[in-house]
């Protein structure tokens, strides 16, 4: 199952999909594709004249309602289905003008999976997926937290073992470990991750065979600050709070 719009380009672009053997790699296999993946049970079956907007307009009666809201194209916004008469494509960027640019195959002639520019008012309407998966996804090793299919950018505060902590996610999106200098408060500022991407906050932590000290909001402290100690039953110290 795709949990983005980006995931699924990142699978496709470039590829030549074809699910059905039939005429090569058409726009119609991409979107089989794509719902055999998120699990689409409706049939994909072009009954009216054989080609993609037959699937729109067949929308209730296949029971794409399950799966998709639907809209008018001038509310269309990346990871919707663009459907025309003769096209099937997702919606990748929406532009001022009218246009959008498709995530789409045999576009053009293309037997790949490209993008291109289409006027939205050639569309007979939009499929929108109702089930992006929001949380936490591991894509490529890394880990990303979605919301309402969007990669998590900046800081976030998240749930984690039973209380609310902070993580930071770069401009891709991937979570953030280890030392991190963050502009923070109009400055440039350490802040250090552990290998679940919880920011270390008011406490004292050994990171890489030092001390160091991050106060409540996370910031590696410098300077002279008074602790408590915090040592354990056989006298090693452990850490410390201010």
């Amino acid at each position: 199952m795709f949990a983005s719009p980006q995931a699924f380009y990142d699978a496709v672009i470039g590829k030549s999909i074809d699910t059905d053997g039939a005429y090569n790699a058409q726009c119609w296999d991409l979107f089989d594709f794509y719902c055999t993946q998120q699990g689409v049970t409706c049939s994909r079956y072009c009954a009216l004249t054989g080609y993609a907007g037959d699937l729109y307009k067949l929308r209730y009666k296949y029971g794409y309602d399950k799966f998709f809201d639907f809209f008018y194209p001038k509310n269309a916004k990346r990871g919707d289905w663009y459907f025309s008469d003769h096209h099937v494509a997702m919606v990748w960027d929406v532009y001022d003008d009218g246009t959008a640019l498709l995530l789409g195959q045999n576009q053009s002639g293309i037997k790949k999976v490209t993008l291109k520019k289409y006027k939205l008012s050639d569309a007979l309407g939009m499929m929108r997926w109702r089930k992006w998966m929001d949380g936490w996804q591991k894509e490529n090793g890394k880990w990303y937290y979605y919301i309402n299919g969007k990669k998590t950018t900046g800081w976030k505060k998240i749930a984690y073992k039973g209380k609310d902590c902070w993580f930071f996610f770069d401009s891709d999106g991937a979570m953030v470990t280890g030392w991190r200098l963050i502009t923070y408060k109009g400055k440039k500022e350490w802040f250090w991750f552990d290998d679940k991407g919880v920011m270390a906050e008011n406490i004292l932590r050994w990171v890489k065979n030092n001390w160091y000290y991050f106060d409540a909001d996370g910031v590696m402290v410098t300077g002279e600050i008074e602790l408590t100690l915090e040592f354990d039953s056989s006298g090693r110290l452990i850490g410390g709070r201010k």
